[in-house]
């Protein structure tokens, strides 16, 4: 049987908060908290900037998922497809891996 995580797009808390120093939970499309990302209040500034970072990564990972499969799909295909028909659909691929990589944090 296989795991399914939690169905994105996952959210966090942030506009919950009072105050910019707590604990960030991540929840899923239904609600169901994914996980917490710990904010040290004293603050921290490199451990907070981390953990952001890391919410972000946490925040893209269902959509990083369906690209994942979605390019795996595509691998498959390449092997009956044209070299035309992969080329084309190279560049969409290109922008939202972009994207992503963006949201993420890691560009």
């Amino acid at each position: 049987m296989k795991t399914q995580y939690g169905r994105g797009p996952w959210a966090s808390d942030e506009a919950e908060h009072d105050c910019p120093l707590q604990n960030i939970t991540i929840r899923d499309a239904l609600g169901s908290s994914i996980c917490r990302v710990f904010i040290d209040d004293a603050p921290v500034l490199d451990y907070n900037s981390r953990q952001m970072a890391n919410k972000k990564l946490i925040l893209a990972a269902p959509a990083m998922a369906e690209l994942l499969n979605s390019i795996s799909n595509w691998l498959v295909c390449s092997a009956i497809a044209t070299p035309e028909d992969m080329a084309q659909s190279f560049a969409p691929f290109q922008q939202e891996i972009d994207r992503l990589l963006v949201k993420a944090g890691c560009q």
